[in-house]
C-alpha cells in the first residue's frame, strides 16, 4: 500500500550546486544517468530504498539529466525551473526520505506485525502512518500506543484487516456490533474473541460458519450447541460442525443424517449407535467415500456399501 503521510508533494529532491555550473554539470549528469538507470534499479530489486542517494536518484528526472548535458543553455533552463518551482531544499528532501522509509516499513509490517516495534518512534506516533499500518496488518494493533487503541477508525481498520485483532480489544469493544461483525467477516474464528453475548447470537454464528467452516461452531454458546433446530441448520451448511454439537444431539437421527448428507466424514462424530445405522452409513459413503473408514467393521463388510465405495467385496 502506498501512502503519502508526510507531505503533500513527494516529487522533491536535493539538488547539487553543480547543476548550475556548465560542463561540470555534464560530468555530474553522466554519473547520475548511470546511477539512476543501473545502480538505483539494483537497489530497488534488493529493497535498499531507504537511503538518501536512492531518493535523490529516484526523484531526479531523465529530462533534467539530459538538459544538463547542454552547457549554459541547459543550466539556465534548470535554474529558471528551480526558481519558479521552489521544490529543491533539504527540508523537503528529508521529508521524501522519511516517506520512502515509511513505505518500506509498511511492506515489512504487511509481512510481520512485530516489524512495527522496530520502526521510527515518530512513525508510531503519526496517526496516518498508524492507520496505514493496521490496514496492512490488523495484528499491529497489539503494539499501538494507547491513544490509538481507543481510536474507532483505527480499531475498525484493524479488525477489517485481520479479525484476530479483536482479541486485543477491551471487553466493551468486543461487545460492539459493528466491530464484532467486521472482525468475523474478516476472520471467522474471531468469534472466539467476541464478547459472550455474541457467541449466543444465532445470526452471527451462522455467518461465521458460512464464511469459514464448521470450526466456528466451536465458539458458539452452550445454548446454541444444544438447540436442535439451530444445530440442524448448522450441519446442513457444514456437516463436520456436528463435532461441536451437544452430545445428546449426536444421537439425533435427523441431525446426523443431515450432517453426513452434507459431508460424509461427519459420521465419525455421530453416536456409535448411529454410526451403525445402515441408512446413515450409505448416505455418508455416497457423499464421500472417505467416510468408509469411520464405519463399524460390520458395515465395512456390507456388500452394498463396498460397492458404493468401489471396494471389492471380501471373500
Amino acid at each position: 500500500m502506498s501512502i503519502n503521510f508526510c507531505c503533500e508533494n513527494s516529487n522533491v529532491l536535493n539538488i547539487s550546486a553543480l547543476d548550475y555550473v556548465p560542463f561540470l554539470s555534464a560530468v555530474k549528469a553522466t554519473n547520475d544517468l548511470f546511477n539512476k538507470s543501473v545502480v538505483a534499479t539494483i537497489w530497488e530489486r534488493c529493497n535498499h530504498v531507504n537511503n538518501r542517494t536512492y531518493v535523490y536518484l529516484s526523484q531526479k528526472s531523465y529530462l533534467r539529466i539530459f538538459l544538463l548535458f547542454i552547457p549554459i543553455i541547459g543550466n539556465v533552463i534548470v535554474g529558471i525551473y528551480d526558481v519558479f518551482n521552489k521544490k529543491y531544499n533539504d527540508e523537503q528532501f528529508n521529508l521524501a526520505l522519511v516517506q520512502m522509509e515509511g513505505r518500506k516499513a509498511l511492506v515489512d509490517i504487511r509481512n510481520r506485525a512485530t516489524a512495527f516495534e522496530r520502526i521510527r518512534p515518530e512513525f508510531k506516533m503519526h496517526r496516518n502512518f498508524v492507520l496505514a499500518a493496521v490496514r496492512e496488518n490488523g495484528l499491529v494493533f497489539e503494539y499501538l500506543d494507547p491513544q490509538f487503541q481507543n481510536d474507532r477508525e483505527i480499531i475498525l481498520a484493524a479488525v477489517r484487516s485481520h479479525g484476530k485483532a479483536l482479541r486485543f480489544l477491551p471487553a466493551y469493544l468486543r461487545n460492539d456490533p459493528e466491530i464484532v461483525r467486521a472482525a468475523v467477516e474478516s476472520f471467522q474464528p474471531a468469534l472466539e474473541y467476541a464478547h459472550e453475548n455474541w457467541k449466543d447470537n444465532a445470526e452471527l454464528v451462522l455467518l461465521a460458519i458460512r464464511r469459514y467452516n464448521g470450526r466456528a461452531f466451536a465458539f458458539a454458546s452452550a445454548r446454541l450447541k444444544s438447540d436442535e433446530a439451530f444445530v440442524l441448520s448448522v450441519v446442513q451448511i457444514q456437516g463436520q460442525a456436528l463435532h461441536w454439537a451437544d452430545e445428546a444431539l449426536k444421537n439425533n437421527r435427523n441431525i446426523v443424517l443431515a450432517a453426513v448428507t452434507q459431508d460424509g466424514r461427519a459420521v465419525r462424530f455421530a453416536h456409535p449407535d448411529l454410526q451403525a445405522d445402515r441408512e446413515i452409513a450409505l448416505a455418508a459413503v455416497r457423499q464421500d467415500r472417505r467416510a468408509f473408514r469411520f464405519l463399524p467393521l460390520a458395515l465395512q463388510n456390507d456388500p452394498t456399501i463396498q460397492r458404493v465405495c468401489l471396494i471389492p467385496q471380501r471373500i
